[in-house]
């Protein structure tokens, strides 16, 4: 029994790594909402400030700093829905 309970505790630990850091998830719906702020006519200056955000964001994620990237992430989302 014991080994099965450290067999359980270490794959649910390994897992919950994987699942930590949701950059990807966030950068797919910061480039969606960036598409539809261009449909609407949002300013330029706007898109461009807030895609200069997504892409420190993609080289935070790139280099292993996912709670900086999950941050400017989170900022564009902000930014774009204010």
């Amino acid at each position: 029994f014991m080994k099965k309970f450290i067999l359980v505790i270490l794959i649910s630990l390994g897992t919950n790594s994987v699942f930590a850091y949701s950059c990807s998830v966030l950068l797919g719906k910061l480039d969606y909402e960036i598409n539809l702020a261009k449909e609407s006519g949002v300013s330029s200056l706007k898109i461009d400030k807030i895609q200069k955000l997504r892409h420190k964001a993609l080289k935070a994620h790139v280099e292993e700093n996912h709670d900086l990237s999950e941050k400017l992430l989170k900022k564009g989302l902000k930014l774009i829905n204010d």
